[in-house]
C-alpha cells in the first residue's frame, strides 16, 4: 500500500492544492462554501480515476490474486489516501476559514464516499479517467436537481420565494432538500459501487482470458 500511495502522491496534492487559490485569494463569508468543496470534490475523483486508471485495460495478470482481492486492495489504498486528504483540507479550513464551522468538515468527509464509490464505476465503463471524473460531476448535480424536482412537488414552483427558501441547503439546519439529496446521493453511491465492482472483476475476467489465449 505504501508503494500504491506513493504513486497517488500528485494527485493527492492536487485535492489540497486546488482549493487553495479560493481559500485565499477569492474565498469570501457571503459565497459559502459551494466553490471550494466544488474544487476539492473535483481534486478527489481525479484522484480516484487516477487510480483506476491501469484497470481499464490491465496489461499483466497477478494469476496469484483474484479480482476481488485486487479490488479491495485498491479501495484501501484509494480510501486511505481520501481520508487523510479530508483530514489534512478540514485542518486547513478550521485553521484558515473558521475554527468552528465542522458543517465544513463534514462535507469535506462526505466527498470522499461519492468519490470513491462512483468515480470507479464510471472510469472502467467509459475507459477515460477524465470522463470518469467529468460523469461523477454531473451524477451527483443530477441527484441535487432531482432533490430540487421533490422540493418544487411538495411545496410547489414559489417554494424558492418563501423565507428561508426551500430549494436551499442549508446544512446547519437540514430541510427536505438537504435530506433528499443525501438519500438520492447515498442511493447513487451504493448501486455505483456494486456495479463498479461487477465491472471491475469483469475486466480482469477478460483479461485473463486473453492470456490463456495468447499462451495457447
Amino acid at each position: 500500500m505504501k508503494r500504491s500511495l506513493y504513486h497517488l502522491l500528485p494527485l493527492w496534492l492536487v485535492c489540497i492544492l486546488l482549493p487553495l487559490p479560493d481559500l485565499f485569494l477569492w474565498w469570501r463569508p457571503d459565497d459559502g462554501r459551494a466553490m471550494p468543496m466544488a474544487l476539492f470534490f473535483v481534486g478527489c475523483a481525479s484522484l480516484v480515476a487516477y487510480a483506476f486508471r491501469e484497470d481499464i485495460n490491465p496489461a499483466a495478470i497477478n494469476e496469484s490474486e483474484r479480482p476481488e482481492l485486487l479490488w479491495d486492495k485498491r479501495m484501501r489504498t484509494v480510501g486511505t489516501a481520501l481520508v487523510l486528504a479530508s483530514l489534512l483540507f478540514s485542518l486547513l479550513w478550521l485553521t484558515l476559514i473558521d475554527a468552528r464551522d465542522f458543517v465544513a468538515v463534514f462535507l469535506a468527509c462526505s466527498i470522499i464516499i461519492p468519490s470513491a464509490c462512483i468515480v470507479p464505476c464510471l472510469t472502467l465503463f467509459t475507459g477515460k479517467p477524465f470522463a470518469g471524473v467529468l460523469f461523477t460531476l454531473f451524477a451527483v448535480l443530477l441527484t441535487k436537481c432531482l432533490a430540487g424536482a421533490v422540493v418544487v412537488t411538495v411545496y410547489g414552483w414559489h417554494a424558492s420565494e418563501h423565507v428561508p427558501p426551500y430549494t436551499d441547503l442549508p446544512w446547519e439546519d437540514p430541510n427536505l432538500h438537504v435530506w433528499v439529496f443525501l438519500l438520492n446521493t447515498t442511493v447513487l453511491c451504493i448501486w455505483a459501487y456494486l456495479l463498479g465492482k461487477r465491472k471491475f472483476r469483469a475486466v480482469y475476467e477478460r483479461a485473463a482470458a486473453q492470456c490463456v489465449q495468447q499462451a495457447a
